[in-house]
């Protein structure tokens, strides 16, 4: 009687390559998140002098904030 043994290679489309790339997408927007978090707090705490000498208002924050968290 003959013994054949079939492995099965996917190519991503498994559960296993499925739950790897939800891990990835988590670690991405963590550090996007922590990005943004902290570009935030940062800016948050400058003078609007300190802002308006770095070329920017307190009206930019939450836009400079996300251009680094798209950055991260």
């Amino acid at each position: 009687m003959a013994h054949t043994n079939i492995e099965q290679h996917s190519a991503g489309f498994g559960l296993s390559a499925w739950i790897d790339r939800a891990k990835s997408h988590l670690r991405v927007m963590r550090a996007r998140q922590a990005a943004y978090d902290q570009t935030y707090r940062e800016l948050s705490y400058l003078s609007d002098r300190e802002l308006s000498d770095i070329g920017l208002s307190r009206a930019d924050i939450v836009t400079t904030a996300r251009q680094a968290a798209a950055m991260a």
